[in-house]
């Protein structure tokens, strides 16, 4: 009976197996080369992505911590800034009423009306000051004796509809900044 197989043939189909294995292998050795590269520098630009958000995340959270500092600290300044503005009114207030008291004349009252509603109205009371305008204009009529330099026969609601007219005969509206600082009451 003939061999099927030789030896020889034998040992050619095993080198043949064995180059096409070795080539093969060779193949996928290169890919997990090139697999393991690629892994290592997607690994290091995770890295750097991580801490680039860890960084972010920091500067995001330390925003917020100096964004409710910097709210606190202007919603102080403001309400610092509102008590001065309105203790500087008050002050104005009482030295218009002492004014009003000690020259009274029709000009300058309406000059001082217009004067004290643009302070109000700066200060946002512009409402509640005018509820109290009849009884401070009664207290300066006590005062000066009955006389507020408009004259008996004037009626006290025609002082307010003429006073942009009185305003412009006594030379035009007052500089804010003047009066305060005839009054003593600015900074500057």
């Amino acid at each position: 009976m003939p061999k099927l197989y030789t030896r020889r043939s034998h040992e050619r189909e095993l080198s043949a197996l064995r180059e096409t294995y070795d080539g093969r292998i060779g193949e996928l050795q290169a890919a997990l080369a090139e697999l393991k590269e690629e892994n290592r520098r997607l690994s290091a630009e995770v890295a750097l992505l991580s801490s680039q958000k860890q960084a972010v995340s920091d500067a995001m959270i330390a925003a917020g911590e100096k964004k409710k500092q910097m709210e606190a600290e202007l919603g102080e300044f403001v309400r610092s800034e509102k008590a001065i503005a309105v203790q500087s009114a008050e002050k104005a207030r009482v030295l218009l009423e002492d004014v009003r008291a000690a020259y009274p004349d029709r000009a300058g009252n309406a000059r001082f009306a217009a004067f004290e509603r643009r302070l109000n109205a700066l200060l946002g009371g512009e409402a509640a000051k005018e509820d109290e305008m009849p009884v401070r204009r009664e207290a300066a009529l006590a005062e000066t004796g009955g006389n507020d330099g408009i004259g008996a026969e004037a009626d006290p609601d025609s002082e307010i509809a003429g006073e942009a007219e009185i305003a412009a005969e006594a030379g035009g509206e007052w500089d804010l900044k003047a009066v305060l600082e005839t009054l003593g009451l600015s900074d500057d």
